[in-house]
């Protein structure tokens, strides 16, 4: 009598399948499990065929929703469908459904996060690093004086203006050169020490 070639489940997983009659309704078969490292799922009874999916490390609950080829079954997990080799595959103890598999293969989608502040703005640079575009305010200078504003990122350079103490409205600019950043004050434009202004949420 010649024994075929379409199950060749190992002899103990046969042996349970036959108990549990999947070869005679693949529906009413015990589950199946996954080992300890995630399967593909191919669309087609041999390694030869596109993968079309993967089951998870661990994961149990597999149904047998079609026939097997030559070792290869047509299971199904949840929405996932394809042919497993079935020397990857464990059957199921009890028979029961079991719970989602413990191991992950994907991350899980990221919380929905409520929307951030906006960023308050940094304070002038003295590092070289753009400046605050904002209106800028003067501080530190004393009264009867005012901070120079010349033709370079140094007090070696030309006078072109100066704004009084205390004054509003500068904007700076970037990029800046050490504790210097351009700056524009009521049309005029050049360079000022920027340890001496202040954005305007610094009080």
């Amino acid at each position: 009598m010649r024994i075929g070639r379409t199950w060749t489940l190992p002899l103990a997983v046969m042996a349970a399948l036959v108990v549990t009659g999947w070869s005679s309704s693949p529906a009413a078969a015990r589950t199946l499990c996954v080992g300890k490292e995630t399967i593909l799922l191919r669309g087609g009874p041999s390694s030869r065929h596109n993968p079309v999916g993967s089951l998870p490390a661990g994961a149990c609950g597999i149904q047998v929703v079609g026939k097997c080829v030559s070792g290869w079954c047509d299971v199904a997990l949840g929405t996932r469908r394809g042919w497993v080799d079935s020397r990857l595959v464990n059957v199921q103890e009890g028979g029961a459904a079991a719970a989602p598999a413990p191991q992950r293969t994907e991350p899980p989608p990221p919380r929905q996060a409520a929307p951030a502040p906006p960023p308050r703005p940094a304070p002038p640079s003295t590092t070289g690093a753009t400046a605050d575009r904002e209106s800028h305010c003067v501080m530190g200078v004393r009264q009867g004086d005012t901070l120079r504003i010349r033709t370079g990122p140094s007090a070696e350079h030309r006078e072109v203006g100066g704004i009084p103490p205390n004054a509003c409205g500068v904007t700076v600019g970037s990029p800046c050169s050490g504790s210097w950043c351009p700056v524009t004050y009521r049309g005029i434009r050049g360079w000022s020490n920027a340890t001496y202004l202040r954005p305007p949420w610094m009080r």
